[in-house]
């Protein structure tokens, strides 16, 4: 591990603390107004807690490069790289379970289709409304 904690300039820590609140604040105020779902907004939460964490404590940086054996600009690198896969995974769910419910509601919009043909083919055609179903209910 590297003796020299100062990984960032003062300005730097501020900054980075400024846009994870911005990011938190921004996620918060999407899923408040019902333009996020909270499901999708757990990413986003954890990488503006991410950002604040390595904004108030950079030595964070300096363990994981130990861990990982990475240089920092490697590691910042192979974070994006993380986080990106992490979004495109999660979306990739989202359409995985779209593309089902699209299905499903495609082939029950056929059956109701056929079943309203069927209906309309069992009508009469002198146009006075009653079915053949009309018909049997009154006949009892």
């Amino acid at each position: 591990m590297n003796g020299d904690v100062t990984l960032m300039t003062p300005t730097q820590h501020l900054t980075l603390i400024a846009l994870a609140v911005a990011v938190l604040a921004v996620t918060l105020e999407l899923i408040r107004r019902r333009r996020l779902r909270e499901t999708y907004a757990l990413l986003w939460l954890a990488t503006g807690l991410a950002l604040l964490a390595v904004g108030l404590f950079p030595g964070v940086l300096y363990w994981l490069q130990g861990r990982l054996g990475l240089g920092i600009p490697v590691l910042l690198m192979f974070l994006c790289f993380v986080f990106l896969t992490a979004i495109v995974l999660q979306y990739s769910i989202v359409l995985s379970r779209q593309a089902e419910t699209d299905r499903a509601l495609v082939q029950e919009l056929a059956l109701l289709r056929a079943e309203l043909e069927r209906l309309a083919a069992d009508r009469p055609a002198d146009g006075s409304g009653r079915g053949a179903g009309a018909k049997s209910g009154s006949e009892g």
